[in-house]
């Protein structure tokens, strides 16, 4: 079954819907994905590629979104909406521009004709040195190895494209209702975000622009020309005060015709009808034969659609392409829709039983601690279903300890928490900041076990009530680099360890101050979870 296409306001859309649940309660959103999986759309259960799941998830959402806010839309409605406003604005300007400057250069009196040399020069050889220098610069890019990303003009359209937004946000914001500020916001958010995911994709649409402004443009000179031919007599010549024979631009304009001439001889003047065109100041134009002085239109017509009009097009059916290529390669790998992709194919079975009339359920009791030597390797047990939560069928995870929890932690206890809590089965439990490695020895083992139990998620025990200083950021950020942008890192907070139990719940506001240190991170794939709720 094929692949279903994206396109960039969907994504923008996915962004927008992911942003929304952050701060969200994770059991609220696995129990609405897991719904959205199994009941709202029954295709997701027949599809089993990730891009089909999550378009099964942004179609609920969007269907949502719309049914609760009337009077606004989606941020990928609204860019799809700008981008087509965008599109025929530049159509417009295109087709009145290159009208209206060849009607103005091809006004004719009946004194002077319209000079070819010129009219060549403003509309073909101007073109052609774009379109050269375009290719040019495209071309060496592809050969060094270079991306798109990195060049001047790229970092000059992202930045000027920020700042008009931020410009926006600050000036016309404040004039609108509280819903569409927060629609702008979000959509300048999400353009952010999808801007540092997904790189040159978001750059293409502009491209795209570009080129229809310059199909346009072409075809309002043709347009003009053709019309100004039809309906008036005109006449064309050419002049130069070198020392050029008429034989000499007989054999360039042949050059020039060489796409066209073979199809239609008539595109290109003789070598009589060059000679008779030329115009010597001295002599006036009253000599010249008129069927010389209008040989010249089909060959200036014909050079603006080889040259001007075509090459565009070109461009334009090749953006297109590599967009399409682009969307369609997306794979959504990455921690962020990992996070959602889990939530939604993970089963929920209730697992709490009756209790009776004014009684509490059972806390999760600390079990003996297990030997620091012994959380390196993974524990044969049997999982037995926590007595109260929801327990989930599971994806591996592998977990990381500071060390100095070890000694208080039970494996059995954690897992079957992590089993309750988020879904996953914890397969491996890795102490980090022990005095016998370095941090780059203890992330070396970690991917090591992964590799071996094949894991490709992370699980990062911290305690909240412990200010989230500069070491803790700073090994999130080794981790992530050490392990890619693909897998998801979950930072597991828990409360301080009770006499009864290792695993209490988290104060909320030490939750909320690791909530604004771990968003300076800005990874999007870094999951910040209470452990225990």
């Amino acid at each position: 079954m094929s692949q279903p296409q994206w396109t960039i306001p969907e994504l923008i859309d996915l962004e927008f819907f992911l942003d929304q649940d952050e701060g969200e309660d994770l059991d609220r959103l696995a129990a609405r994905d897991r719904e959205i999986y199994t009941r709202r759309v029954g295709d997701c259960r027949a599809e089993k590629s990730s891009s089909a799941l999550l378009m099964c998830w942004l179609a609920s959402q969007r269907n949502k979104f719309a049914a609760s806010s009337e009077d606004v839309v989606s941020p990928g409605r609204v860019w799809q909406e700008g981008m087509t406003l965008f599109g025929w604005l530049s159509v417009f300007a295109g087709l009145v521009s290159g009208a209206g400057l060849a009607f103005s250069f091809l006004s004719y009196s009946g004194k002077n004709p319209v000079n070819v040399s010129a009219y060549f020069a403003l509309f073909v050889l101007v073109q052609v040195a774009l379109i050269l220098a375009l290719t040019g610069i495209y071309l060496y890019r592809k050969v060094m190895g270079k991306t798109l990303a990195g060049s001047l003009v790229y970092r000059m359209l992202s930045r000027a494209f920020l700042r008009l937004t931020e410009l926006i946000e600050r000036k016309g914001i404040s004039r609108i209702s509280a819903e569409k500020r927060r629609q702008w916001s979000a959509l300048a958010g999400g353009w952010r975000a999808l801007q540092q995911r997904y790189g040159t994709l978001l750059l293409r649409p502009f491209f795209l622009i570009a080129q229809l402004f310059g199909l346009s443009f072409n075809g309002g000179v043709l347009a003009a020309t053709l019309l100004k031919v039809v309906g008036f007599d005109i006449a064309f010549g050419w002049q130069t005060s070198l020392q050029v024979s008429g034989e000499a631009v007989h054999k360039l304009v042949a050059v020039i015709s060489l796409p066209w001439s073979w199809a239609v001889p008539a595109g290109c003047p003789t070598l009589s009808q060059v000679q008779g065109s030329q115009m010597v100041l001295k002599n006036g134009i009253y000599h010249l034969i008129t069927s010389d002085l209008v040989s010249w239109w089909p060959f200036l017509c014909f050079a603006v659609f080889c040259y001007g009009l075509l090459p565009r097009l070109i461009f334009f059916l090749y953006g297109l392409f590599l967009q399409h290529r682009e969307l369609s390669a997306l794979d959504f790998d990455h921690g962020r829709y990992r996070q959602l992709l889990h939530r939604m194919k993970t089963p929920l079975v209730s697992t709490r039983g009756q209790a009776e009339e004014g009684q509490k359920p059972l806390p999760l009791r600390q079990e003996a601690s297990a030997p620091a030597s012994s959380l390196n390797i993974t524990e044969q047990i049997d999982h037995k279903v926590p007595e109260e939560g929801s327990a989930r069928i599971s994806e591996k995870i592998a977990g990381l300890i500071p060390d100095e929890l070890v000694e208080e932690c039970s494996f059995s206890a954690l897992k079957a928490q992590v089993k309750a809590r988020l879904g996953y089965e914890l397969i491996t439990l890795q102490a980090f900041w022990g005095m016998d490695k370095t941090e780059e020895e203890e992330i070396a083992a970690l991917l090591e076990k992964m590799r071996e139990h094949h894991c490709e998620d992370i699980l990062l025990l911290q305690e909240a009530w412990q200010p989230p200083i500069q070491e803790n950021l700073s090994f999130l950020s080794m981790v992530r680099k050490a392990v890619g942008s693909q897998p998801t890192i979950i930072l597991a907070l828990i409360g301080k360890p009770a006499a009864d139990t290792f695993l209490t719940p988290v104060d909320i506001a030490n939750f909320r101050i690791w909530q604004q240190r771990v968003a300076s991170l800005a990874d999007s794939g870094l999951q910040l979870v209470e452990l225990v709720k």
